[in-house]
């Protein structure tokens, strides 16, 4: 489907849920005007940390699922400024940095976390 087939989707601004996985996707910025947006399943797309810069403009986003990106240790730092995460899902998505790691464990809302398959 790719970023063209998901521009179909930029005016369903009370959008709360949305699954896009395996979708060819390598870019979400298009996902920033979703502010109602809660729960987002994006895994197993060629998405890079950029991605999290165009997520964490998302407030209510409390589920997030990236299982096999490439998000890496930068992405994965990044989503510590996603407070309101609950759940979330970064298994085998190249991070590599302890550090980096525990600043995603540190979210003070996480109640589940995947993060399988990392740290190599």
């Amino acid at each position: 489907i790719g970023v063209e087939g998901l521009n179909a989707l930029n005016h369903l601004e009370s959008l709360k849920i949305l699954k896009c996985a395996k979708c060819y996707l390598t870019d979400v910025k298009l996902f920033s005007s979703f502010h109602n947006l809660q729960t987002l399943y994006a895994g197993e797309n060629k998405l890079g940390p950029e991605a999290i810069t165009s997520l964490a403009s998302l407030s209510k986003l409390t589920e997030l699922r990236l299982n096999l990106t490439n998000i890496g240790s930068t992405g994965a730092a990044l989503l510590s400024q996603m407070v309101g995460l609950q759940n979330l899902d970064i298994s085998d998505a190249g991070v590599s940095d302890k550090e980096a790691m525990k600043k995603v464990i540190d979210l003070p809302d996480l109640r589940f976390l995947n993060f399988d398959y990392n740290l190599k």
